[in-house]
């Protein structure tokens, strides 16, 4: 009949709420949702996200209807609680399941609302149900007390004047639920098997006779398809014949004109083509002179530049002259050096400087003894 939790202490504060049958503050029912939580399924929710629309996530609610167990008895469904449910419940269907409110233990002010919510916690965690449930009101604070200081949910006390329900420990309530949850699953399963025995039943015989049915049926239809083919083909053949003579009767009718309009669309391009095409010769002739004037300075440049850097060592930047070089005969190499010692005694004369960059008449006679050896 109880179930006792650790951790949790009521203090000084809370209590002297409740014993002055004070409205219960936040604190009140956080400390209930905890100890509810341990003993059961529920998963506690703060109590400002009531509040705050948008900070409530989405729960699936797979039965029937939605009860709500209202201790003043009205049966009227706020604005601000229709929003709530429909966040907290989107895929809830309002319009075909209404929300029910059943007749519960009436309040008598207006301060207890909080002790009876807890109070109808207790009597759904112990699978009580509430139309047929009193409460004795005037012990129902102290029991609160007890319930939090002690961290043990027992079930509120019942008027003894009238009938009171069992209370049986959580214990048993889980074992039963338990074994009813597997006898339905059980009577479930049995009643799917024999419907897919049925359904293979029935499948069987009707497959056979459907066999049959199809045999006969392509025979009759395999015969008319070929007997239609047929014909088809026949119509289909004439009509080609009878379209093909007028395609060909049409041709010949308007090849003079369309050689005629080809004709004149050619002579009509043709003038307008070549009226382009100078258009676009003359707007390029300039700058393609330009270019091809700024390329050839660029190239003759670069070509002087390396001529004067590479002037005595021509293998370095042509290859065919040290390739001609490789193949000569040691004769022309014999004579290369002679001209080479003759270059030496004329160097000391003149220097190799000034023989290079300030006087050509001695650079035109040193290439005309190189070309009587060579």
């Amino acid at each position: 009949m109880s179930v006792k939790t650790k951790g949790i202490i009521l203090g000084p504060v809370e209590r002297n709420i409740i014993v002055r049958s004070e409205w219960l503050t936040d604190t009140h029912m956080d400390h209930f949702q905890q100890l509810l939580a341990s003993c059961s399924d529920y998963k506690p929710v703060e109590t400002w996200r009531i509040q705050l629309l948008d900070t409530i996530q989405a729960v699936f609610y797979d039965r029937k209807n939605i009860f709500i167990y209202d201790s003043l008895n009205r049966k009227t469904l706020h604005n601000q609680h229709k929003q709530f449910l429909e966040k907290l419940f989107p895929t809830y269907d309002f319009k075909k399941n209404p929300v029910k409110f059943p007749k519960v233990h009436h309040q008598p002010n207006y301060n207890d609302c909080s002790v009876l919510a807890i109070a109808f916690a207790t009597s759904l965690l112990f699978n009580i149900k509430h139309d047929k449930v009193t409460y004795e009101y005037k012990l129902m604070r102290s029991h609160l007390i007890k319930i939090l200081e002690r961290n043990l949910i027992e079930h509120f006390p019942q008027d003894p004047q009238l009938s009171a329900q069992k209370v049986l420990p959580l214990s048993v309530i889980k074992a039963k639920e338990y074994e009813a949850a597997r006898i339905r699953t059980m009577h479930d399963q049995n009643s799917e098997n024999k419907c897919a025995k049925r359904r293979r039943q029935c499948k069987d015989n009707t497959d056979q006779e459907d066999s049959r049915n199809n045999c006969n049926k392509k025979r009759c239809s395999n015969d008319q398809n070929s007997e239609n083919k047929c014909v088809k083909r026949l119509r289909q053949c004439k009509d080609n014949i009878e379209y093909n003579r007028k395609k060909r009767d049409k041709y010949q009718q308007t090849l003079p004109n369309s050689r005629a309009k080809k004709v004149q669309r050619y002579k009509e391009d043709l003038i307008n083509n070549r009226a382009k095409q100078m258009h676009r010769y003359k707007a390029n002739l300039e700058p393609n002179r330009s270019k091809k004037r700024m390329r050839y300075s660029k190239n003759s440049q670069h070509e002087r530049d390396r001529q004067k850097l590479y002037c005595d060592n021509k293998w370095l930047y042509n290859k065919r002259y040290y390739e001609k070089n490789k193949s000569k005969s040691n004769l022309l190499k014999e004579n290369h050096n002679t001209a080479k010692n003759i270059i030496r005694k004329y160097e000391k004369f003149r220097s190799k400087n000034y023989i290079k960059f300030n006087n050509p008449a001695a650079i035109e006679n040193s290439d005309n003894i190189f070309r009587k050896f060579f």
